[in-house]
């Protein structure tokens, strides 16, 4: 049976499992059990890609001076992507990792594929220009995004995922790549804007 994922903001405090969402008005007791246990299935989800492209789970890093943020477009049937960005009060990195049947990588993954963890050279425009432009957008810690609660997805259509870790605080939105709130557009525009900056594709270009 496929399940379907509706799009929600959920802020997750290292260590314990609370929610916190629902910023659209009043959400009934029923629904609010409903996103609880898509939650874990979304968590499950990120859990799994995160494994299999052989990187540790966000939610479970330990970050002391540092901002980590990942976006993701990935469970569909296509293999994911995800755009790894770190920045501390020293430095700031980016890391793009991806499947592809070119050989080399890291490893490879069940099905065949060759998994890729590229360092990625400065942004076009620079740290500080992106950074501003992503913070802008909403993508803080903790992520000041929205849910879609318009469009629900199937799980065999690619999504993008959000995820933002601070310290002990973890935070996550997704959207699909059709999503027309506004939320959603700023969390798709982030991730054009990432594509030009580095170079690479992430597969967010359904719309501009």
């Amino acid at each position: 049976m496929k399940t379907y994922f509706l799009f929600t903001t959920l802020l997750l405090l290292f260590g314990s499992q609370p929610l916190s969402c629902f910023a659209q008005g009043n959400i009934s007791p029923d629904r609010q059990k409903d996103l609880q246990r898509q939650y874990q299935v979304a968590r499950k989800a990120i859990k799994h890609e995160s494994e299999r492209l052989r990187i540790n789970d966000l939610s479970n890093v330990t970050l002391t001076d540092e901002v980590e943020t990942r976006l993701w477009v990935a469970f569909g049937e296509a293999y994911p992507r995800c755009l790894i960005l770190k920045k501390s009060k020293t430095d700031n990195t980016a890391v793009y990792v991806k499947v592809t049947g070119v050989s080399g990588g890291v490893a490879t993954t069940p099905e065949g594929g060759f998994i890729h963890q590229d360092k990625l050279g400065p942004p076009k425009t620079g740290w500080d220009a992106l950074v501003n432009f992503i913070t802008g957008q909403g993508v803080t810690s903790p992520i000041q995004l929205t849910l879609d609660s318009q469009h629900l997805t199937d799980p065999d259509e690619e999504f993008l995922v959000v995820e933002v870790k601070s310290g002990s605080v973890y935070s996550m939105v997704f959207f699909s790549l059709y999503t027309e709130t506004a939320d959603g557009r700023k969390a798709l525009t982030v991730c054009h804007r990432v594509e030009e900056e580095f170079g690479v594709t992430m597969g967010c270009s359904t719309q501009k």
